[in-house]
Order: structure tokens, then sequence, then C-alpha cells
């Protein structure tokens, strides 16, 4: 049987340090984009239910 090695490139091959740490913390805040969104419909749905208004029904 033959061996076959395939390289591939890592990225600091084709991106510079500092290109790849502003990806990183966009990357960051991008994630912080998305808790803030499920905190923010966790904390809607909170204060909906304090308030009262939702209201339970019956499914037959």
């Amino acid at each position: 049987m033959k061996e076959v090695k395939i390289k591939v490139p890592e990225p600091k091959d084709f991106i510079s340090e500092k290109a790849l740490l502003h990806f990183m913390n966009a990357y960051r805040e991008f994630l912080l984009g998305i808790k803030e969104l499920v905190d923010f419909a966790i904390e809607k749905a909170i204060e909906v239910e304090r308030k009262g208004e939702v209201k339970k029904i019956e499914i037959e």
C-alpha cells in the first residue's frame, strides 16, 4: 500500500497574526451579540409571565 501525504495550510500561512486577531475578536463579539439576544428574549418572557399576560389554554 502506498502512503500519500497531503499538506493542509494553516491560517498563519495566508493570514497575518494581526488579521487573525481581528477575526477572532469579531467572532467573539458576534457570539456576545447572540448571547444578548437570547438573554433579552428570556427577560422578556419572564416579564410577560410576571404580568400575568400569559393565558393557559386547554387543548383537547
